[in-house]
C-alpha cells in the first residue's frame, strides 16, 4: 500500500514558487549589475572610446582600420525614452502625427514607430544606413554623448 504524501505535487510546486521565483530575480539582478558594472568601466577603457583624432577624415580612417578588432558595445532597440512623460516639448512619444491615431483608436503600440527606442553605443558602433519599416520617417536625438557622425 502506497504511502499518502503530505504535499501532492501541485501543492509543493506551489510552494516552490515564490522560493523558486525569489531565486531567480536574484539571479537577474546579479546578472543586470554586473552588466552594469561591465558597461560603465567601459566607458573609460581606451579601446570602447573614440580615438584623438584631427579632423573626420583622420577619425574614418581609424574607424576603418580598427573595425575588425574589437567588437563595440551597442544597445539596440530598447523599448523607452529618457524624456518624462509630463514633458511636452522634445518629447519623441509625443510627436502628434498620424501615427497617434493608431495608438488612440486601436490600442495598438508598434514599438519602434508610433513608440520610441533607445539605442546605446560606443566607439565603432555603427547604425547603417537603411528605409525604416514601412517607408516612415526617422527621428533621432542624441540625449548624451559626443555627437554623432553621418
Amino acid at each position: 500500500m502506497e504511502q499518502p504524501s503530505l504535499l501532492s505535487s501541485e501543492s509543493s510546486l506551489l510552494l516552490l514558487s515564490p522560493i523558486l521565483a525569489i531565486l531567480l530575480l536574484s539571479f537577474v539582478m546579479k546578472r543586470l549589475l554586473l552588466l552594469l558594472i561591465f558597461f560603465c568601466c567601459s566607458l573609460f577603457c581606451s579601446s570602447y572610446t573614440t580615438p584623438r583624432h584631427f579632423d573626420y577624415e583622420d577619425l574614418e580612417r581609424k574607424y576603418w582600420k580598427n573595425i575588425l578588432y574589437g567588437s563595440p558595445i551597442y544597445g539596440a532597440d530598447v523599448n523607452g525614452t529618457l524624456t518624462d512623460p509630463d514633458v511636452e516639448h522634445w518629447n519623441i512619444n509625443k510627436l502628434g502625427s498620424i501615427l497617434d491615431l493608431v495608438a488612440e483608436d486601436y490600442g495598438v503600440a508598434i514599438d519602434g514607430v508610433n513608440t520610441a527606442y533607445l539605442y546605446f553605443g560606443m566607439w565603432k558602433t555603427t547604425f547603417c544606413w537603411h528605409t525604416e519599416d514601412m517607408e516612415l520617417y526617422s527621428i533621432n536625438y542624441l540625449h548624451f554623448g559626443k555627437p554623432k557622425t553621418w
